[in-house]
């Protein structure tokens, strides 16, 4: 009780410190901005660009939309070369991307805090990502390069009444480019550190054939060696290296005065290879696993800074994660005029992956229990020799829009049907209680197939009154979701001591592997939930540049299954509620612009990943907590004149758990027989932690743009981002190595000089020239960590890298 309530008001003290720093260095810089801008109107004419966004399923101005939205121009995009999710996060406050184990390029997506740490293909993310429209569940579907991407929208905070399941954290559109009407395009090759290769095609038609038919054509190719060496094997093989290549085809058409058509296909296939390290073990694993070298194996590597050394484990005949991606889109527009606008988005894809991987670290030798026999054997805290799984689904939505009188409104029904299957082996060996412990490795294989049926239909009215001339507008939204899931799972686990296997379905059945073991029947389950969600908000035009706003919204992450785990109980919907302000501006003829946002967000059911030890050695997923998330954020860009620019965003959350309950065994699946006694349960809100939560983000970009010269246009760019470290595990209780270590700080500074506009070819090519430095300060910090109990093992940022980059448009 003392603890807590000495801490509260420190807390408290915290904010408010932080809340007013941040308001005092915004002023201030706002306050230079607006005396520099103030003398640019005297040298010229250079205004901010009109952005516009569809955050609310239609195109609007993003200074005029009721949403906490950031939007990434086109212009954006070309000067930072932004080709891949992560490329983002800086410009976008309280937005976190990380790059997953398995697959160091498979993007971890976290909005204000709110995110999922897995790529289980049974794992719902809670920030949906949209494709040109297209809702993409699965992060190894966002694995790759899209070099013909055309504009990106960050919409913070809960979207369930547009954007459906799955958006409690936010959600995030990526829109490409659509054949033009004329023929041309862009090509770019680039090199850089680690033998970074990368080059791309974008090929546009132009109107051919009947109906303005056009199409184009897009390919991609990057290749990465790796700087986690692998002793023995190539650099191209060793940790961070990268293979990737894809292509697509987009055809588009008119085929009436009022209906036009886009169809696009697309094929991807990747592989990269992650070098994870040990970063704190408990003192007998220490012990035990340091006695290789005098086996004759390899060190035992540990540690908090990076090594940068990984030894494969040689029963790893694969550690690269595999991933191919094949999608179709159809895209019908019917233009009925202003009050009656339809579109239909129908769309498949599918996911073949295989996420192989020592998320374990180096292999070392050990003792080992081989069929009651001691033997020198390699040994790791958790090996996944094979992983393979494979994702399909379809979707289709029609969404209606238009304006009559004071009202517009959208409409729409959806459709999502997904079937995924998935087999995990892994490879594991009990906690060691000496340096004398004699291993017992344990082969664990989880085959199971989940189906996921989804159907919604929503609407939202808006209401402009035309005695405000348009200033006021009040919206009001609901949609209404019905999820059904089903899953079968079956398991088999391997001693190494007795060689028996214990196969887990309805029934138990224990034997010699391929004895037949017989009346093992899979364990099957299927649940069935419903949810009404809702929207509201009002805006006002203060003043010409000026537009406030207050949005009140819910939204709900679907329920499921521990598909992994044999029999484990599932996990129920995760519900948001969120209230937001915020006021949009802009100042001296549009050379600055300044937008703010609060926001308080109550979440029921949160759905909390935890890894938990033996005896089950796995990932759960659990409704167990009830919490509040409080904060806000800034966004501001300026032009100073002289050809100066910058642009800056600074985010803050600070969350807490109302109840955070866990089963006192403290597995929940020990109480799935009775899980109202209270006897299961105990409430440790008072000691969780908020995992994967940086509170702090921040991001200054400073560009200066030279007067033009005969060799062409010199920019200047230079950014600076920022986020607090977090911690990997909710509960130390959990995760005994939890305390030991943090992310550490992303401290990110990087630097660019884009020579542009090269006169080569006359008007009809644009060559550009960049040369670019990220990490300029060689700052590491952990990106992902998982506690294993025995070892707590986890993968760090890339470090110092250079490259150069030609591109050309014609």
């Amino acid at each position: 009780m003392t603890s807590s309530a000495t801490t509260r008001p420190h807390g408290l003290r915290t904010t408010i410190l932080t809340g007013v720093s941040t308001l005092v260095l915004a002023t201030a810089w706002a306050g230079s901005a607006a005396a520099a801008a103030a003398e640019a109107a005297a040298t010229g004419p250079a205004t901010l660009e009109e952005v516009t966004v569809t955050a609310r399923r239609v195109t609007e101005n993003v200074q005029t939309t009721p949403v906490s939205v950031s939007a990434v121009s086109l212009q954006q995009i070309q000067d930072l070369n932004i080709v891949r999710l992560e490329n983002i996060q800086k410009l976008a406050p309280n937005l976190t991307v990380l790059a997953n184990g398995p697959s160091s390029v498979a993007p971890m997506l976290f909005l204000r805090g709110i995110g999922s740490p897995s790529v289980a293909l049974y794992s719902e993310p809670p920030v949906a990502l949209y494709v040109d429209g297209v809702y993409t569940p699965r992060p190894t579907a966002a694995a790759f390069d899209v070099p013909d991407m055309h504009g990106i929208e960050v919409l913070r905070g809960p979207q369930g009444t547009l954007f459906g399941r799955n958006t409690t954290g936010g959600a995030i559109l990526i829109t490409t480019e659509s054949p033009r009407h004329s023929a041309g395009g862009s090509a770019s090759v680039s090199y850089g550190s680690d033998n970074d290769w990368a080059g791309d095609l974008v090929a546009h038609t132009g109107d051919f054939g009947p109906g303005n038919l056009r199409a184009k054509i897009v390919l991609q190719r990057h290749d990465r060696d790796g700087w986690v060496e692998f002793p023995g094997f190539k650099k191209d093989e060793w940790g961070g290296s990268l293979h990737s290549k894809s292509a697509s085809f987009t055809l588009a058409g008119d085929i009436t005065d009022r209906l036009s058509a886009e169809g696009a296909i697309n094929y991807s296939k990747l592989r990269s290879a992650v070098g994870f390290q040990t970063l704190a073990a408990n003192p007998n694993a220490i012990l035990y696993f340091s006695q290789s070298p005098g086996f004759g194996g390899p060190p035992f590597i540990i540690g908090t800074t990076p090594q940068d050394i990984a030894y494969r484990d040689p029963r790893q005949l694969n550690n690269e994660a595999r991933i191919r991606t094949y999608g179709q889109r159809l895209t019908l527009n019917w233009d009925g005029g202003k009050a009656f606008q339809l579109k239909s988005i129908t769309a498949g894809s599918w996911i073949h992956q295989d996420l192989t991987g020592q998320l374990g670290g180096s292999y070392v030798l050990g003792r080992v229990n081989v069929l009651g026999v001691t033997t020198i054997s390699p040994i790791i805290t958790h090996l996944t020799p094979t992983e393979p799984g494979r994702q399909r689904q379809f979707s289709q939505e029609f969404n209606l829009t238009g304006t009559v009188g004071d009202f517009s409104y959208v409409a729409g029904l959806y459709y999502f049907n997904e079937e995924a299957a998935e087999t995990v082996r892994t490879e594991q060996i009990g906690t060691p209680t000496s340096a004398a412990f004699v291993a017992t490795v344990t082969d664990r294989s989880v085959s199971y197939g989940e189906s996921t049926k989804s159907y919604a239909g929503y609407g939202q009215v808006s209401y402009k009154p035309h005695q405000f001339d348009g200033r006021l507008e009040i919206t009001g939204g609901l949609r209404w979701t019905k999820d059904h899931k089903t899953l079968i799972s079956e398991t088999a686990a391997t001693s190494s001591a007795t060689g028996l296997t214990t196969v887990t379905g309805t029934v138990l059945a224990t034997g010699l592997p391929g004895a037949g073991l017989t009346g093992i029947v899979p364990s099957t389950a299927a649940e069935t939930w419903k949810n009404t969600g809702w929207s509201a908000s009002i805006s006002y035009q203060v003043a010409p540049t000026v537009y406030a706003f207050a949005r009140a919204s819910s939204a709900f992450r679907a329920g499921g299954f521990n598909a992994i785990s044999t029999n484990a109980p599932g996990y129920g919907p995760e519900k948001a509620v969120s209230y937001e302000g915020g006021i949009k501006s802009e100042w001296f003829e549009r050379r600055l612009r300044v937008n703010a946002a609060v926001f308080h967000t109550d979440y029921t059911g949160l759905q909390i990943t935890q890894f938990i030890g033996p005896p089950r050695n796995t990932t759960f997923i659990t409704n167990a907590a009830a919490a509040k998330y409080d904060g806000y954020e800034v966004e501001a860009q300026a032009l100073f004149g002289h050809g100066f620019s910058a642009d800056a965003n600074y985010g803050y959350t600070f969350p807490k758990y109302k109840k955070y309950e866990i089963g006192a065994s403290p597995l929940p699946a020990l109480c799935a027989a009775t899980p109202q006694d209270p006897s299961c349960f105990q409430n440790v809100g008072g000691v969780a932690r908020h995992a994967f939560l940086s509170k702090h983000s921040l991001h200054v970009g400073v560009q200066y743009e030279a007067p033009k010269m005969d060799f062409g246009v010199l920019t200047f760019r230079t950014d600076f981002s920022y986020k607090s470290s977090f911690l990997f595990g909710s509960l130390d209780l959990l995760s005994p190595n939890n305390t030991k270590v943090r992310s550490g700080i992303d401290r990110n500074l990087s630097a660019r000089i884009i020579l542009s506009q090269i006169p080569i070819g006359g008007d009809r090519v644009k060559l550009k020239v960049q040369a670019f430095g990220d990490n300029l300060t060689d700052n590491r910090f952990i990106v992902e960590a998982v506690d294993f109990s025995t070892t707590m093992n986890g993968i760090f940022n890339r470090p110092r890298n250079y490259g150069v980059i030609v591109s050309a448009e014609f």
